[in-house]
């Protein structure tokens, strides 16, 4: 039996350079502060009228005119510019939890239901996230 102990690194080890978040995909992205600061900028309508701003997206210190644009409608249409949780762009394959329960009981209930119907119906069931 082979035990897989993580041994602890040596004292200042340093982490790894995270990379930018302009590169896109392969980092945690901008942080929330960031985040805020381009909503608000936007929202006093400086980021398109001072070349500053065109300046700082050159350095890569301010983020892209799309990232800014994607923020602002995710503001708009969610309320918040929160990140999301990353799952790889990979959807759930096995059911767990509440909705393998509700698809027992939706079996029992309609036993000759069809999968298009099952769908909608664990679809419905899903919790609404507080926001």
């Amino acid at each position: 039996m082979t035990h897989d102990i993580e041994h602890r690194p040596p004292l200042q080890t340093r982490k790894r350079a995270a990379p930018h978040p302009s590169a896109g995909g392969r980092g945690d992205g901008y942080s929330q502060e960031m985040r805020n600061l381009v909503v608000a900028v936007n929202a006093a309508g400086m980021s398109n009228h001072h070349s500053i701003f065109d300046q700082l997206r050159a350095l890569h210190l301010f983020p892209s005119a799309s990232t800014e644009r994607r923020h602002v409608v995710l503001h708009n249409n969610e309320g918040n510019i929160r990140p999301c949780k990353l799952t790889g762009n990979k959807r759930a394959t096995v059911l767990r939890c509440h909705d393998l329960l509700f698809l027992a009981l939706y079996r029992i209930t309609f036993p000759k239901a069809t999968a298009a119907g099952i769908n909608a119906f664990l679809y419905c069931t899903e919790p609404i996230t507080a926001a």
